[in-house]
């Protein structure tokens, strides 16, 4: 939330968000969802004996703002990938923001074009 209202103040003082937004619009995220990236970190014996955790690594949450003064974001009008792509047999379905709120994309396998212009792509990625 801290964010997203830091966001709005920025870009009334005439700011350009760079990253993650593509756009300037208001944000489109939920107030109980929010747009970051997992990062995997290892844990130590301690840290693992600590949390009683049975797996020796855990997925921390960030979320971050770029912001620049006077030139605009090279992915303006462009998509971000808001969690990581789900592949089913026949396509790819993605989450993403746009300037016009949130959508669910899917790339079908059989329209190669397409398919191959998103196969690659990761949670996170500009399309």
């Amino acid at each position: 939330e801290r964010l997203r209202t830091a966001r709005a103040q920025l870009i009334e003082q005439g700011a350009n968000i760079l990253a993650p937004c593509t756009h300037a619009n208001a944000c489109p995220m939920s107030d109980t969802d929010w747009c970051h990236f997992t990062q995997r970190l290892p844990r130590s014996r301690d840290h693992m004996q600590t949390k009683g955790a049975n797996v020796p690594y855990e997925d921390e949450r960030y979320a971050y703002i770029a912001v620049g003064k006077t030139h605009r974001s090279a992915h303006e009008g462009r998509a971000r990938i808001l969690a990581p792509p789900r592949e089913t047999k026949p396509a790819i379905e993605f989450k993403l923001c746009t300037p016009t709120g949130l959508e669910m994309r899917t790339a079908a396998k059989r329209d190669k074009a397409a398919f191959a212009q998103v196969r690659k792509a990761d949670w996170g990625d500009v399309v």
